[in-house]
């Protein structure tokens, strides 16, 4: 997954409303592209069952809706993108401890890194690194979180 443009998605929900919101969440788009007409099929059924009630409040919806209409279709767009962006960010960080984890240990105890599993190249039997203590992986991954930690190395 690729990252979405902040920018983009302000630009095109401003020029083009719910159109525009597709770019950043299609769900979000399509509710507020069916949203006007939900609201209008609410307001013609309370004039055809005469009800005043139905009616004053179906189109004072519409009224605050009318006017709020490009306003939340921004705020739905940058919230959509930022969401998208926080998870691409997310599997980054993932992908990048699963790189961290996977190494190859050579003869001068030099790790490589590899995209598969583990390989010991020595003779003797493999040995199992220690485990460092919390704050020392802390030290050495900053970014990293005490989440990461235990489900590196285990609880206890």
């Amino acid at each position: 997954m690729q990252r979405k443009s902040l920018g983009l998605a302000v630009v095109l929900t401003l020029f083009f409303g719910p159109l525009g919101l597709f770019y950043a969440s299609v769900s979000g788009g399509l509710i507020m592209c069916l949203s006007p007409f939900i609201l209008g099929g609410i307001l013609i059924f309370g004039a055809l069952a005469e009800s005043d009630f139905l009616v004053f409040s179906s189109f004072l919806l519409m009224m605050i809706f009318a006017i709020s209409y490009w306003v939340i279709c921004i705020i739905w767009s940058v919230t959509a993108v930022n969401e998208h962006n926080r998870e691409v960010d997310e599997r980054e960080r993932e992908a990048e401890l699963i790189r961290y984890m996977t190494y190859t240990k050579t003869s001068d105890s030099t790790p490589h890194f590899s995209n598969n599993t583990i390989h010991i190249h020595t003779q003797e039997s493999p040995k199992i690194p220690d485990k460092p203590t919390l704050q020392e992986w802390k030290r050495n991954n900053p970014n990293g979180s005490i989440n990461d930690y235990y489900r590196i190395h285990g609880g206890g």
